[in-house]
């Protein structure tokens, strides 16, 4: 049983962040959502039914445009592929019930700021505020996490985070002190923090790693969206258990 559950999980879930893509091109490739019709981004040409099949389309099409054989973004299959662990770790730590429903939603936000920031370098407000809109639901669903924590939550990284901008322009993007101000709702101040810290982490490693490997500069810079998103999921779906064995090290 449990097995079936998690594999319904994990269709919705490709197939939900299938249409998310749709979202990301009309924000990155700006496009507007007046149009009916889903349009392609490489060629412009109106897309079939055909040509939305998650993952199965990328892989029989090899990954190319139908009309002029050009490269789809690489981004279409690992954002369905993403959708699918997504579907699949909301069930796994929750099970199937509204509190997976809105982590789901939450993280599926998360996924248009991240592939927006990453091919944009920039947060739609838009999206800010669907992720502050979530994070004020879920109060009703994780209770555990009090309104003192939240509003604690949404100050305790976001005010740093504009005094070391203020001090050192260009340190953090606007975008991302938004986001962060919007997700302490959500998170609380405890897994705010540990979010932050997972984030500065990740994003360390990887700048580190692009420097070794000389293909970026010290002084270029780059989206740290998708490290906040990245941080922001680890903090929620496994902040009590690593604060728990951080703490646990010194006998706390």
């Amino acid at each position: 049983m449990k097995q079936i559950e998690f594999l319904a999980a994990v269709i919705l879930g490709i197939c939900v962040f299938s249409f998310l893509n749709r979202v990301i091109d009309r924000l990155v490739y700006h496009m507007g959502f007046a149009k009916k019709r889903i349009q392609c981004p490489v060629c412009g040409h109106a897309l079939s039914v055909s040509d939305m099949i998650p993952v199965l389309s990328f892989l029989i099409s090899a990954g190319k445009c139908r009309c002029r054989k050009a490269k789809t973004p690489v981004r279409h299959i690992l954002s369905e592929l993403l959708g699918g662990i997504v579907g699949f770790l909301c069930v796994f730590v929750f099970g199937w019930n509204l509190r997976a429903l809105v982590a789901f939603g939450f993280f599926a936000v998360l996924t248009v700021v991240a592939f927006v920031d990453l091919e944009t370098k920039e947060i739609p407000n838009g999206l800010v505020v669907m992720a502050e809109v979530i994070g004020a639901l879920s109060i009703l669903f994780f209770p555990e996490i009090s309104i003192l924590e939240r509003g604690i939550g949404i100050v305790c990284v976001s005010v740093p985070m504009l005094a070391l901008t203020c001090a050192v322009p260009g340190m953090f993007g606007g975008g991302d002190i938004k986001l962060m101000a919007a997700c302490g709702v959500f998170l609380g101040w405890k897994y705010s923090l540990l979010a932050i810290f997972m984030a500065l982490l990740l994003g360390g490693v990887f700048s580190g790693i692009l420097l070794a490997a000389r293909k970026v500069s010290r002084k270029e810079q780059f989206s740290f969206g998708p490290f906040l998103c990245l941080g922001i999921l680890i903090a929620f779906l496994w902040g009590e258990w690593i604060l728990s064995w951080y703490f646990g090290m010194f006998g706390l």
